[in-house]
């Protein structure tokens, strides 16, 4: 009876979900460990500042690749995947061009006083870095790289929390919490390509296979990067509603707030969320559909929840 519960309990769903649970509880932990001592080197007016910074970011960086991440994961083939992850990193690159021209009109147009010209410098950046993640992420969960995403999360955690001590003892204000996001995003994103650097390098990428995979891949932009955008901008919402009703200095406490509040759910989503894509996109590649998997998880999710 042991063993068949042993076999149950160890299932590589189950592995693959600790090695991600492990990676994603340390992301969200260090932030959380040391929020006392980021609370005595920043104000809540500061901390408010990067929630907006954090909110658009957010926004933008969820549509900056134009949902090629998840055309990735219904590739038909490898190389398929490959050009699909390196059409998603020339999307996101051009896409972040032009948030930094909008930034820049809004820098010299437009009145700029709960964000500094620096935070909004760092917009265009982050946008990138994020964009650039995301696709990585889907390339290496769909090869089933699952320690190589956990490691980049607990990097991203690392060096966000480092450098928010280190700028706070410089009285740096937000930009401190800010420059922290952009380098651990950064710094997450670089682990991530190094270790698909051999699958972008293999493939033979231009322009015409570029034009050609967004066109074949655009029903993923049309369908889901509306509802993504606006499911990412009602998440991001209080940051804007409260900072200009009210003040960066009540936005701070809440960001503050929701942050320990929402950490078990975003715990769950992103080790599991992972584990779902994976498997769904086998099935669905294999099977036509991915009905299965998503009875499957859809309990473990109940289970959890209770």
């Amino acid at each position: 009876m042991f063993k068949r519960l042993r076999h149950k309990l160890l299932t590589d769903t189950n592995k693959n979900s600790l090695v991600l649970l492990y990676g994603t509880v340390l992301s969200q932990l260090l932030p959380l460990l040391f929020s006392p001592v980021l609370a005595r080197l920043y104000t809540p007016a500061e901390f408010g500042a990067f929630s907006l910074f954090y909110g658009i970011v957010a926004i933008l960086g969820n549509i900056s690749a134009g949902k090629l991440d998840l055309a990735l994961y219904t590739a038909g083939s490898h190389k398929n995947a490959v050009i699909t992850a390196a059409s998603g990193l020339t999307f996101c690159v051009t896409f972040s061009a032009v948030v930094f021209i909008a930034c820049l009109i809004a820098v010299v147009f437009f009145s700029t006083e709960k964000l500094s010209v620096s935070a909004i410098v760092c917009i265009p950046l982050t946008v990138s870095f994020l964009g650039g993640a995301n696709i990585m992420v889907a390339l290496s969960n769909r090869e089933k790289k699952f320690m190589i995403i956990s490691r980049a999360k607990m990097i991203l955690g690392a060096v966000w929390v480092l450098v928010n001590i280190l700028l706070g003892f410089f009285a740096t204000g937000a930009i401190g919490l800010i420059f922290g996001y952009c380098l651990g995003q950064f710094f997450s994103m670089v682990y991530l390509l190094h270790h698909n650097k051999d699958d972008l390098l293999s493939i033979n990428f231009n322009s015409r296979i570029f034009k050609f995979n967004v066109i074949r891949n655009k029903n993923y932009s049309l369908i889901f990067l509306p509802a993504h955008l606006l499911n990412t901008a009602s998440a991001s919402a209080p940051a804007f509603f409260l900072s200009y009703l009210f003040s960066l200095n009540a936005n701070g406490f809440f960001f503050k707030a929701a942050r320990v509040g929402e950490s078990p759910t975003n715990i769950i989503r992103n080790s599991l969320g992972n584990i779902f894509w994976q498997q769904a996109s086998h099935n669905y590649i294999t099977h036509g559909n991915a009905r299965q998997t998503m009875q499957h998880f859809l309990l473990k999710l109940l289970f959890l929840g209770l």
